[in-house]
């Protein structure tokens, strides 16, 4: 029964190869997508569409880069990595400072780590 063995192998193997694949399709996001959602947590919040200025931004990132005195220059370059990927907007403030908000795109992938994590409990409304 060597052959029967064999041919029982390779079926077990593709199936195990396809699987992952198809739970990163699902409600699974991948170790990146999740890093990506918490980023924009703590920059933009969850609420879509509000506006979140440079400066508040900026009060987010970690103390050794808002030291360094270009704080401004790294928010654009992480909010517009956001941008690019759909995640956020230009959101101008009301004197045209700069400032970006959350879109729907973006607060799906929070809602996704979220889930990602413990999909009921996200439900049951955790919020206060």
């Amino acid at each position: 029964g060597w052959s029967g063995a064999g041919h029982h192998g390779s079926e077990t193997s593709k199936r195990d190869a396809k699987r992952p694949r198809e739970q990163e399709r699902g409600k699974r996001l991948s170790r990146e997508g999740r890093e990506r959602a918490s980023f924009l947590r703590q920059y933009l919040g969850i609420e879509v569409g509000v506006r979140r200025s440079v400066a508040q931004i900026g009060e987010q990132l970690p103390a050794h880069d808002r030291k360094n005195g270009r704080t401004g220059e790294l928010v654009s370059k992480i909010a517009s990595s956001f941008v690019a990927e759909g995640l956020a907007e230009v959101a101008p403030g009301p004197r045209g400072g700069a400032g970006w908000s959350l879109t729907k795109k973006g607060k799906a992938l929070i809602d996704r780590a979220d889930g990602a994590e413990s999909f009921e409990a996200s439900r049951g409304g955790r919020n206060p």
